[in-house]
Formats: C-alpha cells, sequence, structure tokens
C-alpha cells in the first residue's frame, strides 16, 4: 500500500487541483500570441486579487459555520490563508466535528519528529515535537501526550498542535518495583482534558502494580494504599476512575478533596483467559477486552502475536456483577493501546470501520525508566492491526505496512487530536 505524503501540520496549504493538459494543448498555447497571454495575466492577477479581497471579508460567522465541519488539519490551513482568517479561528477554535484519532509513530530520521496517520484525510503528518529529544511519550489521554524526561524525572502534558503543557509530579514519588529496583510504569490516565473549564483534571498513574494519583497542582504523586494487583488498564466512567487487572477484577474510584478517595471492589467472575485488559467505554455502557496472544519466551525477543480478542459487557445478577461475552459493538470501533481507551460511531466518521477493533503493541517485559534505556520491549507490525469481530480476521493498520518499517521504537500510539 502507497504511503501518503507527509507534510508539516503548521505549514499546511489548502488543497489546490490544478488540471494538466495534453501535449496537445500545450501545443496550441505555444501558438498564442506573447501579447494575449500578457494581456491574461494582466487580467487573471487582477481577477484573483479581487476575489482574494472578497473572501477575505467573508462574515465571521459563516466562515466559522464552514470551518466547524472541517478536520482538525483543514481547519488549521484555514487559518493559514490570510490575517483576517486566522483571526476568525484563534485563539479559540469553534467546536468540531467528532476527529478521527491519528496513530502516532516515531519517525526513524529524526528523534524529535513524529508523523501522524490520519484515517479519515489518508494523510500522514509531521510535527516536531523537541521535547522528545529528552523525553519519551509513555501514553496519550485526551488531546495531550505524556512525556517522561528520564533527565530531570519530569513528568509533562503536552498538546502537540496548540503547544498547551502541564506540570505533573516528577517520578520520584512513584512507587519503587522490588524486582526491578525502579519504577514501572503501566500508563497514565486523565480523567479530562486540563483545558476545559470543567473539575480539576486528576490524572491516576497505574505505576509498580499499584495506583497513584495526582491533580495538576500537586507536588507529589498520593499513593492508593491497600491496593496492589497487575493492573492493565483504567478509564473515566460515571464520574469515577475505573481500573482493571488481568483476573477481570475492577477496582472503583470516587475521589473527594484532598486526597479523600472512596475505593469499591467489584470482584466479578474470573476470567477465562488470561491476557491484557482494556477497559472502554462504548456509548453509555463499559466494556472490557481482553487480547489473547502467543507467549513469547522472552530470552528470544521474538515478538508477541495477538490472536484474538474477547470483549465483555457487564451483566448484574442477583445483586452479583459478571463479564459477559458479546459479539458486536453496535456499530462502534474500539482503538486500544498505549493510550486511553476509545471508542466512536463508525458511520460518524470517513473510513472507519464498523465493529472492528484498531490496536498497537502496547506489550513490555521490562522498561528502565530511571537509567534511560530502552530496556526489552518488543513491537511492531507484527502486534498491530485491525480485528473484524464479525468474522474474527485481521487486517492490517490504514497506512499501510511501510509505516512500521521493521520493529519501531517506541511502539506505535492512538491519539485524539483537539485544539481546545
Amino acid at each position: 500500500m502507497d504511503m501518503m505524503k507527509e507534510q508539516a501540520l503548521t505549514s499546511l496549504p489548502f488543497d489546490v487541483e490544478q488540471e494538466k493538459g495534453s501535449d496537445n494543448e500545450k501545443g496550441s498555447d505555444i501558438c498564442e500570441s506573447k501579447k494575449s497571454r500578457e494581456d491574461e495575466v494582466v487580467s487573471g492577477d487582477a481577477e484573483e486579487m479581487n476575489k482574494s479581497s472578497k473572501w477575505a471579508e467573508l462574515p465571521k460567522d459563516t466562515m466559522l459555520n464552514i470551518a466547524g465541519r472541517l478536520a482538525i488539519a483543514e481547519y488549521v490551513r484555514v487559518g493559514a490563508v490570510c490575517t483576517q482568517w486566522r483571526s476568525n479561528t484563534t485563539p479559540k477554535p469553534c467546536i468540531l466535528p467528532i476527529q478521527s484519532p491519528w496513530l502516532m509513530v516515531t519517525n526513524q530520521e529524526s528523534t524529535s519528529n513524529y508523523s501522524f496517520f490520519c484515517m479519515s484525510t489518508d494523510r500522514t503528518y509531521t510535527l516536531h515535537i523537541p521535547e522528545l529529544l529528552t523525553a519519551q511519550c509513555c501514553t496519550t489521554s485526551h488531546g495531550f501526550l505524556v512525556l517522561l524526561d528520564n533527565t530531570n524525572s519530569s513528568i509533562t502534558l503536552l498538546n502537540p498542535l496548540t503547544r498547551a503543557r502541564f506540570s505533573l509530579p516528577s517520578t520520584t514519588s512513584f512507587p519503587i518495583s522490588i524486582s526491578t529496583k525502579t519504577y514501572d510504569l503501566e500508563k497514565i490516565v486523565l480523567s479530562s482534558s486540563p483545558t476545559l473549564d470543567e473539575e480539576p483534571t486528576i490524572a491516576l498513574a497505574l505505576v509498580s502494580n499499584q495506583l497513584a494519583f495526582s491533580r495538576l497542582e500537586d507536588e507529589t504523586w498520593t499513593l492508593i494504599n491497600n491496593l496492589k494487583a497487575s493492573f492493565t488498564d483504567a478509564i473515566y466512567f460515571n464520574d469515577e476512575f475505573h481500573v482493571i487487572d488481568t483476573h477481570g477484577v475492577v477496582t472503583r474510584l470516587k475521589f473527594g478533596t484532598g486526597t479523600n478517595v472512596g475505593v469499591s471492589i467489584n470482584t466479578m467472575q474470573m476470567h477465562k483467559h488470561s491476557g491484557l485488559k482494556y477497559l472502554v467505554r462504548s456509548g453509555d455502557r463499559l466494556l472490557m477486552v481482553n487480547k489473547i496472544r502467543h507467549d513469547c519466551d522472552p530470552g528470544t525477543h521474538a515478538p508477541c502475536e495477538t490472536i484474538n480478542f474477547e470483549v465483555c459487557g457487564q451483566c448484574e445478577i442477583r445483586d452479583k456483577k459478571y463479564w459477559v461475552q458479546v459479539h458486536g459493538l453496535s456499530g462502534f470501533s474500539l482503538f486500544l493501546g498505549a493510550n486511553y481507551s476509545m471508542s466512536f460511531r463508525a458511520d460518524e466518521i470517513a473510513g472507519m470501520r464498523r465493529n472492528c477493533i484498531y490496536f498497537t503493541d502496547d506489550y513490555r517485559w521490562t522498561h528502565k525508566h530511571g537509567s534511560g534505556e530502552r530496556g526489552c520491549r518488543v513491537c511492531g507490525i507484527n502486534d498491530a492491526g485491525i480485528f473484524r469481530m464479525r468474522d474474527e480476521y485481521f487486517d492490517e493498520l490504514p497506512g499501510g505496512v511501510d509505516l512500521f518499517d521493521g520493529f519501531v521504537w517506541p511502539t506505535p500510539k492512538w491519539f485524539m487530536p483537539s485544539l481546545v
């Protein structure tokens, strides 16, 4: 599959289709007199200048009505056309339609450049993120990259499109794993975007088989005592954090003021398969997804391969909750990986397939964060793709195999673009 040409998002021009004439048409052009061609150029320039002036005078409400129907990359182009349009689209952008997640892949030619593939536009954009020279993106959540800088132990939330950034407490207050002698971070999940004027954003870290949380103004992470398990995913749902472990046990966390946390553990029926489990909101229901893989021998560094997915919904019988397998997603599609798990109604986004699971490799054996070493992490096209629920068949991710030229480090991630 051909790769789409990469473009720098901050300087994307409008797409202008130019028709190229045939050889015969070119021959007839040559026969035109020099005088007529000069007249056409002068007349054409004046006409174009007049048109440009009128377009710049487009009423703000009309322009925002048009711009509000665009994909984010196209919306950025609108602001790059002229000064008047830029002032109308910034600093606070209008409400845009539901966007397609972007697939974030490291650029092998530059450690500070990342490629982002957008399914709805079939294009790959390149963003320069200088923070990645010393930091690495461990996860994404609500339009922000969660960056860990091993040179100073800092954690930064960065929106790569708007450059908005927020600080979380450093990794020095993370609990240490006894086996690895350092912290072992699974992911950091946000309750909401920190730029929204709602409740204060809470960050929940799944680290060293424990849970820690912080608010943006906190100086340290607060460990939630007496909770230890192999946690694999978390999601903010119905004003609570829901966290799942490898056995399908869900822990609900209700945050109050300060360090007060209400803990409720729903011990559901033990799931029959081991594997990496995710929690994802699909419409108004909470789903558990189990990724089933071939076992790997860590000594061989062989890539792990996903062989199946199981999706379960919650069912309550006689005041006891169970995970019950479902065989469809009601027109939704799921996006799983080293990111905040997401779902979308497929018919609302161009290019998205119904009842499918889009997944990337987020498996790791060890990762020596503190020393700055990569550790042993196996990732790449071998464990990324699209799983069709209907016939349990795997397809390649959009963008083609060339997007994953061999093993990729860091692992590709789903990113939800946002301008707010």
